[in-house]
Order: C-alpha cells, then structure tokens, then sequence
C-alpha cells in the first residue's frame, strides 16, 4: 500500500502553521493512507500545544532547538517510513483537492 506523509516545519509561526495543517487535513480522507507529520522547531509561541490539541492526529516531532527548515526536514525524514513524502512551507494554505492531484501526480 501507498503511504503518503506531509511534512510541515514550524518555527514561531502558531497561527500559520495552525492553518495550513487544518487545509491538509480536511484532504486526509481523500487520499488513503496519507498522514500530516509538524516538526516543531524549538518554539516559544505555544505551538506544540496548539497543534496537539486541535490536531490530534498530526503527528508531532517537537526538537528542542531551532535547526532550520531542512534540519526540521531531516529530523522528521528519520522517522519516515512513508512512500511519498511532500514537503509543505507552514504558511501554504492548500486549496481543496491539492493533495489527491499531489498523490496521483507523483503515483503516475
């Protein structure tokens, strides 16, 4: 089965970041076996528990250090086990959609 998993990265950027995970997520069932995975980058603006308690299903890696996008990126692939894997700047708002064109788009 085709796993597909969504990587945000977040520094300092709640609002943002809240937003552009709600907009995945409300794809998350058009695409089987798709999953949001927000890797935190040693924030202090409350947005590990924002993100935890109005998506509790995201998964969350919270570092305890700001390492940058890719070192965000890097920390999240390691625990990768995903077939696809998409890269989304937190302060994309995806349209409807986006994620079942994504998926097939890169399937094909």
């Amino acid at each position: 089965m085709t796993t597909t998993e969504i990587i945000i990265v977040n520094w300092n950027n709640r609002r943002e970041t809240l937003e552009c995970v709600a907009a995945v997520e409300a794809q998350l069932a058009e695409v089987s076996g798709a999953s949001i995975t927000v890797v935190d980058n040693g924030s202090t603006d409350g947005s590990t528990t924002a993100v935890t308690s109005r998506h509790p299903g995201v998964k969350l890696f919270a570092l305890p250090e700001n390492r940058g996008f890719t070192g965000g990126l890097a920390a999240a692939l390691k625990g990768s086990t995903a077939t696809n894997v998409i890269f989304l700047n937190n302060d994309a708002v995806p349209q409807p959609g986006w994620l079942v064109a994504f998926v097939r788009a890169i399937d094909e």
